[in-house]
């Protein structure tokens, strides 16, 4: 499942229980209309997570971003190997 088909319905249902308009939710969100409703229904777009950040704060909602993968684990880098760290120099 995609962020922006999860991401929609709790915005949509957010929006509502507010009793916001999408005009009146994309006026504090400073977004068009039309973005926040391809965002709504999970339209295949790109956002800017910025404005998905904006969106969700003008209704409320907290966007928490994780990123996992080895990339980002908290695992200590590999060691370099000796060849690695000697000096090379330079010919004169």
């Amino acid at each position: 499942m995609t962020l922006k088909v999860r991401l929609g319905p709790a915005l949509r249902l957010q929006r509502q229980r507010l009793q916001l308009t999408v005009e009146a939710a994309a006026r504090l969100a400073h977004v068009s209309p039309v973005t926040l409703s391809h965002l709504e229904n999970a339209k295949d777009k790109d956002f800017s997570l910025a404005a998905v950040e904006r969106i969700c704060e003008a209704v409320g909602l907290e966007l928490v971003v994780v990123v996992r993968g080895t990339a980002m684990s908290s695992a200590p880098a590999p060691a370099l190997p000796a060849a690695a760290k000697r000096r090379v120099r330079r010919p004169r």
